[in-house]
């Protein structure tokens, strides 16, 4: 028999008190999800939908946040996943499933030499604000 490292001690345990919560419970366990409070789409709530459906003695609590209120809650464990778009380089200390990417626009004046362009990249977007000393944050 091997011995155990406290990491996985500390695991086991987590998972009694939440198996032990779930029967105390009455067999039904919560998922509590967070997501951006800038998020306007239908899939979230379909895919709540479809879930409750799947797994009926599930309760599903919804939170929703800043992207530092979500980011606390994941660190907290407030909350067991989050819904947010990546503003931050991902954490090796959670799971982090990109679901979908987005295009961003951005519309200029007729007046801004950038829109003489007949391609806009974003480095040509950067300099431009750095030469009008914009801060940039990376």
């Amino acid at each position: 028999m091997r011995p155990y490292r406290s990491s996985e001690v500390l695991l086991h345990l987590k998972q009694l008190i939440c198996e032990t919560k779930r029967i105390t419970d009455n067999d039904h366990a919560t998922l509590r999800i967070g997501y951006y409070k800038g998020y306007h789409g239908n899939e979230l709530s379909e895919a709540i939908a479809l879930f409750s459906e799947k797994y009926p003695t599930v309760n599903v609590e919804i939170i929703v946040g800043s992207h530092e209120e979500l980011y606390h809650a994941m660190e907290n464990g407030s909350v067991d996943l989050a819904v947010n778009d990546q503003r931050r380089a991902f954490s090796d200390a959670y799971h982090n499933e990109v679901l979908t990417e987005s295009k961003i626009y951005i519309e200029l004046s007729a007046k801004n030499p950038l829109s003489k362009l007949s391609t806009l990249e974003v480095e040509d977007l950067l300099r431009f604000l750095e030469k009008r000393q914009f801060r940039v944050l990376h």
